[in-house]
């Protein structure tokens, strides 16, 4: 594979032509790449290094760049909860508007800047592939604070949370930093404390 190539499957294993244009990567060498059998085209514009699979939240984050995933898609990206959901929710900035999201399956959050900006991480999917996601612990926040969110699932991401990072001083104080900024009524600092 050429050098830009290699710099773009090193980093993800699912992508899409506009991903493959950031790195230099031309038609002809996807072509020539596909033709060798290193790659495999899955639908228009979206290709798969050969032996992974199709990495759907990857793809989701690389076509919708000002996405971030959150809700039940951060829960489900995290393992905090058993939910299966019918959709994907992606928080925008408020404004941001795109036809496309509904034929994704994609279930739009719109916030203010300050808001929107608050907690976003790039972290690696199960594949490795990089996405955009808020923070474990703004997600904990946000379906604690989310009343359409069922109570279980409230009480088992919590739960699991303070299972996994109850003493991990650091995740806790940012907990309380995110608190503090967008929901600074919670009850949830209280609940940690009595469940740490």
């Amino acid at each position: 594979m050429a050098q830009p190539l290699n710099r773009l499957t090193n980093q993800y294993s699912t992508f899409t032509f506009a991903t493959a244009k950031r790195f230099g990567v031309t038609q002809a060498m996807l072509q020539k790449a596909e033709r060798h059998g290193d790659l495999r085209r899955t639908e228009r514009g979206v290709f798969v290094v050969t032996g992974f699979q199709s990495d759907a939240l990857s793809l989701l984050s690389q076509r919708f760049s000002l996405g971030v995933l959150s809700g039940t898609t951060a829960r489900q990206f995290y393992d905090l909860s058993d939910e299966l959901p019918a959709y994907y929710e992606m928080t925008f900035p408020r404004g941001y508007h795109n036809p496309s999201l509904a034929r994704h399956h994609v279930r739009p959050r719109y916030q203010i800047s300050q808001r929107y900006q608050l907690g976003i991480e790039d972290a690696p999917t199960l594949t490795g592939n990089p996405v955009r996601v808020y923070s474990i612990e703004r997600t904990v926040l946000e379906t604690w604070e989310d009343k359409n969110v069922d109570v279980e699932v409230r009480q088992q991401t919590v739960q699991e949370f303070i299972r996994r990072y109850g003493q991990d001083y650091h995740r806790l104080a940012e907990v309380v930093r995110l608190a503090a900024v967008l929901y600074p009524h919670t009850g949830l600092i209280a609940t940690l404390e009595v469940l740490t």
